[in-house]
């Protein structure tokens, strides 16, 4: 009984991070995988600091498999921004989902970083970028508004099909923020 349970505890190995890079003309793809934590964040570093000893400036993240990150290890992409910056150089994340998404709110970090929905959007982001001090962000969502039919007061998070609370009538929010009937 002993060296069955000695076997089975010896025989899991738990890998919590799993990167896959692909260099592309103008940038660095990581896929992330698992999770980043101060156990790991060594080897995360040691990825980056490849890429940036190769040349590259321009970095896209692609955290669909990435299940946590701890806040304490948001630093490192703080850091590899501030790197990066002085020589025109960026990085984009897609994919954030569940707790990833989540630290990236309550530390503020999903307005202060470029994040895409997909990587065409990633890729776009980094080849259509403008200099930004010169650019003024629109902010649309959320958005309140009066219904057109009722006149009461509505709030949406994001573009899309809605109903009136009230008066159920069919609304569509275009990404501007324009308010037609449904």
């Amino acid at each position: 009984m002993a060296d069955r349970v000695g076997n089975e505890f010896g025989s899991k190995k738990k890998e919590s991070l799993r990167i896959k890079t692909e260099e592309v003309d103008f940038c660095v793809l990581m896929f992330l995988n698992g999770y980043i934590d101060p156990q790991n964040i060594s080897l995360f570093q040691e990825e980056i600091d490849k890429a940036l000893s190769s040349g590259y400036i321009n970095f896209i993240f692609d955290c669909e498999e990435l299940n946590h990150i701890s806040s304490t290890n948001l630093g490192i992409f703080t850091d590899l921004q501030n790197t990066v910056k002085p020589y025109s150089g960026d990085i984009v994340f897609y994919g954030l989902n569940g707790k990833v998404l989540e630290t990236f709110n309550l530390l503020g970090f999903y307005d202060y970083f470029m994040v895409a929905t997909d990587i065409y959007e990633a890729i776009d982001l980094l080849i259509y970028r403008e200099d930004e001090t010169h650019i003024e962000k629109k902010i649309v969502f959320p958005i309140t508004f009066n219904c057109p039919i009722c006149g009461v007061r509505l709030k949406a998070t994001k573009q899309g099909l809605f109903q009136c609370s009230a008066c159920k009538t069919a609304l569509s929010i275009d990404s501007d923020g324009h308010v037609i009937l449904g």
